[in-house]
């Protein structure tokens, strides 16, 4: 199959089967990456989801593609007596994930539990639209003192990646 780069309007695929578009074609093949990284050190005492700096934007070829979502995120949580916070993934002002990814850190008010999230979601956004997605985080509603959660700290660097995936 020829594959045709002209420098102007990107790749095009030549559909070779009679009938099927290109894209249907391509299904299940990666058709771009978008990859952003944030290290500046953010905390919050609030039980109320914050932005954390760490976001990126994609805009699809195609309404019916599918776009994974994956990341790190380096965190520590201190401060409380049951010290716990919570990740998650929005997209635009729309939290994708209902519970979050948990960051579960028992341990006395001096302790100060640390590690690196792992985010996954695929997303069908069903537009080809910019998308941002960006994650935010807060301190369990659960925990009891004062616990502070803190990403990026000490200038680790948190990644977050955005594939399109054709369906």
């Amino acid at each position: 199959m020829t594959t045709i780069v002209d420098g102007t309007t990107g790749i095009t695929f030549p559909s070779t089967i009679s009938g099927v578009s290109a894209t249907q074609q391509y299904s299940g093949r990666v058709l771009q990456v978008v990859s952003n990284t944030f290290s500046t050190a953010t905390s919050t005492t609030s039980t109320s989801y914050q932005a954390s700096g760490l976001t990126l934007s994609i805009t699809p070829t195609s309404a019916t593609s599918k776009i994974l979502i994956t990341g790190a995120v380096p965190y520590d949580v201190y401060g409380g007596t049951s010290n716990q916070a919570t990740l998650t993934l929005y997209k635009g002002a729309t939290n994708l994930m209902t519970n979050g990814f948990a960051i579960i850190a028992s341990g006395g008010s001096s302790e100060i539990q640390a590690g690196s999230m792992a985010v996954n979601f695929l997303d069908s956004p069903a537009t080809t639209s910019s998308t941002t997605y960006t994650i935010y985080f807060r301190v369990s509603s659960t925990a009891s003192g004062t616990p502070t959660a803190r990403i990026f700290v000490d200038n680790y660097t948190g990644t977050l990646t955005a594939m399109e995936i054709a369906v």
